[in-house]
């Protein structure tokens, strides 16, 4: 690893455990897995839609996805809720200058309203990536 890239070693762990517990058809434990990788790095929350997505085309909504949306979601709670209502979270967490570059891209339309190009475009990739008829667990960790 490099210097300032040591910070991203253990979330970047925790999401590729999580995502190996998937493809092992470990659902709880891969739950407990990305709430803690989310937990330490805000910006694994995208992953979590690629997991789903991938857990829906291998199981349909079953008791798996239940169970992974529930254990991760659980996990979410118990790790951030602490600090929602703290400035400090606000400022280090939601307020960062990564997630300002997000909405700096933007198209006006008319006076006061924004079309927001980057969500758009993760949405859009989002909806391709489900359109995918066949999926392997080398295919989702190369998209994230």
């Amino acid at each position: 690893t490099y210097w300032h890239g040591q910070l991203d070693v253990v979330p970047i762990m925790l999401l590729i455990s999580s995502l190996c517990m998937v493809s092992w058809q470990r659902y709880k434990t891969a739950g407990i897995l990305i709430a803690l990788a989310v937990s330490s790095k805000f910006s694994m929350i995208i992953a979590i839609p690629l997991i789903l997505i991938y857990i829906n085309h291998r199981k349909g909504f079953s008791q798996e996805m239940f169970n992974f949306c529930f254990i991760a979601l659980l996990g979410l709670i118990i790790l951030i809720a602490p600090y929602i209502y703290s400035a400090g979270f606000k400022i280090m967490v939601l307020s960062t200058p990564e997630i300002q570059r997000l909405y700096s891209v933007y198209i006006p339309y008319g006076i006061s309203l924004k079309v927001y190009v980057v969500p758009i475009i993760y949405l859009l990739t989002l909806y391709l990536i489900w359109r995918l008829l066949k999926w392997t667990s080398l295919r989702i960790i190369t998209m994230i």
